[in-house]
């Protein structure tokens, strides 16, 4: 069951539904931007701790971010963490460490209103949510796996169906595998009776 949800997870280009990226707590410096999402393509800046950057796209290994000059590059998701927001301490405070700014924003994203997402919301949205190829460029010969945000349910589409929201695709996966494992116990344990 945890391999079903690790190549699920793994092998679906995702639109990236948080607005800011970060480097993750165990990154001491800081974490390459690169010019195209490929570890060995040119480097074009630089990610450092307590910075945060926006980000447009993701895929399951890549966010684009916007960098200097309205320009973007590619940064790697193993190194980096979605935020909603990054605080930013007024003018004439004391300013907080960059690390702790960060820390401090992902420790007060606090979950509200918490309900158990039912089995037929998670299968409507599966049911729903088309997996398609594609090229990031003309000529690319690289395919890739991903969907289509504007025809993507509105349980994990992003605001104005921009994007896709990563966490709450693997929230209906994770639900719809949980429901078909519960199924599968329950017909083992009738034909275990018949026999």
């Amino acid at each position: 069951m945890k391999g079903l949800l690790g190549l699920a997870a793994c092998m679906m280009p995702l639109i990236a539904a948080a607005e800011f990226v970060v480097p993750i707590e165990s990154v001491e410096e800081y974490v390459n931007v690169r010019m195209i999402p490929d570890s060995k393509s040119e480097v074009v800046g630089r990610l450092y701790q307590g910075d945060s950057a926006r980000v447009i796209k993701s895929t399951a290994e890549w966010h684009e971010i916007e960098i200097a000059g309205g320009a973007t590059g590619y940064i790697s998701t193993e190194w980096t963490l979605l935020v909603d927001a990054i605080p930013v301490a007024e003018v004439g405070t004391d300013q907080p460490d960059a690390k702790s700014t960060v820390s401090d924003a992902i420790a007060t994203s606090e979950k509200k209103d918490i309900a158990e997402l039912t089995p037929e919301e998670a299968l409507w949205a599966l049911d729903n949510i088309e997996p398609v190829t594609f090229s990031f460029a003309e000529n690319d010969p690289e395919r890739h796996i991903g969907f289509l945000a504007e025809n993507a349910p509105e349980l994990v589409a992003s605001s104005e169906s921009e994007g896709l929201k990563p966490l709450e695709i693997v929230a209906v996966l994770m639900k719809v595998v949980k429901l078909q494992q519960h199924q599968i116990e329950e017909l083992q344990s009738q034909l275990a009776k018949r026999n």
